[in-house]
């Protein structure tokens, strides 16, 4: 997700539908409190250095 990767091509690579990726995703929204993927992101790569 942090390289840029769709939902679709995340589904692809770990043989699952893009709708569980969704599913997925809007979870770790609803943990780290943020509402988009690019807030995601930021918050990921703030804590990772």
């Amino acid at each position: 997700m942090c390289s840029g990767k769709s939902s679709k091509t995340i589904a692809e690579k770990l043989f699952i539908s893009p709708r569980t990726v969704e599913n997925h995703i809007q979870n770790i929204y609803r943990k780290y409190g943020v509402r988009r993927r690019l807030e995601l992101v930021h918050l990921l790569l703030r804590y990772s250095s």
